[in-house]
């Protein structure tokens, strides 16, 4: 069987693609200033004074 069966339709817009190069290109994929400026967007969106950012939702858990 040779047919290909999407697994995800990713949308993202140039930008979002510019701000993935940055961290790539960093190569602080794990702990950088992307991660602190996700943490701070994601606990003003929450309405809480700090957010964390881990690997998946159980680690979430």
């Amino acid at each position: 069987m040779s047919a290909e069966l999407p697994l995800a339709s990713p949308d993202f817009d140039a930008a979002e693609a510019e701000a993935l190069l940055r961290v790539l290109h960093s190569r602080r994929w794990s702990v950088g200033p992307a991660l602190l400026d996700f943490e701070q967007a994601m606990a003003e969106l929450a309405g809480r004074p700090h957010g964390i950012g881990v690997n998946s939702g159980t680690m979430a858990l």
